[in-house]
């Protein structure tokens, strides 16, 4: 089931700017667009064994889970028979029948039957990850801690920078998540205040390429604090941000989020309210998107970045 939105290449590009943060909002903070009730909301089960669930909820996003695999999320436009699969750029339309509480989805071809469940699993509303209580670390500790993360750092943009190194990246961003994971469980978040500001980027940075929900949601108080404070760079929490929101099926807030699917050249992931988007931008201390957005125009063929229409 929607394997193809899955197995879409998007190719994520970030650069990092030299402002401060001011006041901030947490992921979903923004109420959903009212909408009438949709007959698919709720959670679903597949009929065929170790077929996995899917849940489309309230506020327009969708997560599935095939047999035992990860949870995905998109974000799905419902109409009369056909159901609209968006994640980071990639479009699937998925087309959907109902039968009471049952629902038939058909996906390249192939129909999945469903039934509806009165559970949903946990994977499909994830939650932050229990961090441990701050407390105070010995010098020998820190810096212990702090050269641990430079090496990992540099492991993290050796297997993006560095071509021989490329098939590399899925193991390294697997040891650095299982790495920072632990130690964040028992110290609580890297913040600047304990372990200084490359310590605290270097966490930021594994934490943006693991894919783990549950560390990013985690993470992001603790970042938003230290850039409230102007200890980090404002940059890091609007790019943790806006990942996080397309990761959980929404749609980023302040356009840090660059793609490309296939050859079609950049652009920028789905965005809400584009209208608005300098005010925020502005209002939290980040350089104007139309700014940001030369950086890119020599990866673009020398060409504006254009924003998706997804």
């Amino acid at each position: 089931m929607l394997r193809c939105l899955r197995a879409a290449i998007i190719v994520i590009l970030a650069l990092a700017s030299d402002r401060s943060i001011g006041a901030a909002e947490s992921p979903r903070g923004a109420p959903a667009e009212s909408k009438p009730a949709d007959p698919l909301i709720g959670c679903w089960k597949a009929d065929a064994a170790g077929g996995g669930f899917i849940r489309f909820a309230p506020d327009g996003s969708c997560g599935w889970i095939e047999g035992d695999g990860p949870a995905t999320f998109a974000r799905a436009v419902v109409t009369p028979g056909m159901v609209a699969m968006s994640m980071m750029g990639t479009r699937v339309l998925v087309p959907y029948t109902m039968n009471g509480d049952r629902l038939t989805l058909t996906n390249e071809g192939h129909p999945q039957d469903y039934h509806r469940s009165a559970t949903v699993p946990a994977e499909l509303e994830p939650k932050p990850l229990t961090l441990g209580a701050r407390k105070p670390v010995t010098a020998q500790r820190t810096a212990t801690i702090t050269a641990e993360l430079a090496q990992r750092e540099k492991n993290d943009q050796a297997v993006r920078k560095e071509a021989a190194q490329a098939a590399n990246e899925g193991a390294v961003d697997t040891d650095n998540t299982a790495y920072l994971t632990a130690l964040v469980t028992e110290l609580g978040w890297i913040d600047v205040e304990r372990f200084g500001p490359d310590a605290a980027n270097a966490a930021f940075l594994i934490v943006q390429h693991s894919g783990d929900l549950s560390l990013m949601l985690a993470a992001l108080p603790g970042i938003e604090q230290d850039v409230q404070a102007k200890r980090l760079d404002a940059q890091a929490y609007a790019l943790l941000y806006d990942r996080l929101q397309l990761r959980l099926g929404g749609k980023q807030r302040y356009g840090s989020q660059i793609g490309t699917v296939g050859q079609s050249g950049l652009l920028v992931l789905p965005l809400e309210d584009p209208d608005h988007v300098e005010a925020r931008r502005h209002a939290i201390g980040l350089m104007p998107l139309s700014d940001y957005l030369k950086f890119f125009k020599p990866q673009n063929g020398g060409k504006d970045v254009p924003f998706s229409d997804d």
